[in-house]
């Protein structure tokens, strides 16, 4: 049995042209968090297929319904139609601009669009190196951050921490301006998120961590130079570990925790640099910088 992933057959979605949505995704096989992609599929006014290995989910449109065009973004002045895609440095597994998968995180980021029609509002691309050797997972995009700006932990609290520490450890060069074109690059790292899109309250559902799982599947599966993951947080933690292969009832969440996946890539992790961890004392800048430092190490 298949399943389309919670879209009601009712909702039409246009993209920033106003055209029909389209979404394109790995294949997913069903596992423990029930999600289940593949073969040919008919669900009222959608059709899910299978091509060449890759599954093309279709929003194929009987009436107009709900949701409003997206508004243009604006960036340094001028208005851009960026995609995820633009803006990535794995652009073959982003999400679209206006992806259709979770109902929720879209009538939210509709909200958005019209609130604060200059804003990012779109699934968070991958930044930093294509070649990079280490992968930082983190939640979601902060609403103020990343859900503003485009680019991962840019415009919040928890960035400044997260890139003073990169920039400690060489792992980027230049200066962190809160702004995307701070001209601000990584070095041997990339940052990606469990979930693409801002929940409301930074608060995905199971259902939504379980349907963006493919994408963060495919961004490893891009960056083939990646041995070492740190995880952000129990939930970029869990991300993580199954993307690696590890189940993760037996890969304990703690900070500092290490775990070695079957193919030899170590999964590290830390509590989230968020401002709540910062400003209780549950993370400390010396505490941040041991679990870099230990991804640093040389290893055998």
């Amino acid at each position: 049995m298949y399943h389309v992933l919670g879209i009601d057959p009712s909702t039409q979605i246009l993209d920033h042209a106003g055209r029909p949505a389209e979404a394109s995704m790995p294949a997913v096989r069903s596992d423990a968090d029930r999600v289940e992609v593949g073969a040919l599929i008919h669900r009222g006014s959608f059709v899910l297929s299978e091509v060449e290995g890759l599954s093309l989910l279709s929003v194929q449109h009987k009436r107009r319904a709900g949701l409003r065009q997206a508004q243009p973004e604006r960036y340094g002045g001028r208005v851009d139609m960026l995609s995820p895609a633009d803006r990535s440095p794995i652009p073959q597994a982003e999400a679209p601009r206006d992806c259709p998968l979770c109902p929720r995180l879209v009538r939210f980021r509709e909200e958005l669009r019209l609130e604060h029609p200059d804003w990012w509002n779109a699934p968070v691309p991958a930044f930093g190196d294509p070649d990079a050797w280490l992968a930082i997972v983190g939640l979601a995009p902060g609403k103020h951050g990343a859900n503003r700006t485009g680019r991962p932990f840019t415009g919040d609290f928890a960035g400044e921490l997260l890139y003073a520490t990169l920039l400690n450890f060489g792992l980027a060069e230049g200066e962190y301006g809160a702004d995307p074109a701070d001209g601000l690059r990584l070095k041997g790292a990339v940052i990606l998120n469990a979930v693409k899109c801002l929940p409301p309250a930074n608060k995905p559902l199971p259902e939504e961590i379980a349907t963006c799982r493919h994408f963060l599947d495919a961004s490893l599966a891009a960056l083939p130079k990646v041995r070492v993951v740190v995880a952000l947080g129990q939930i970029g933690h869990v991300a993580a570990a199954r993307a690696l292969g590890l189940p993760p009832s037996a890969t304990k969440f703690g900070h500092g925790a290490e775990h070695v996946a079957p193919d030899g890539r170590v999964l590290l992790s830390s509590y989230h640099c968020s401002r709540y961890n910062q400003n209780t004392r549950r993370l400390d800048a010396a505490m941040f910088e041991s679990v870099f430092e230990r991804a640093c190490a040389p290893r055998s």
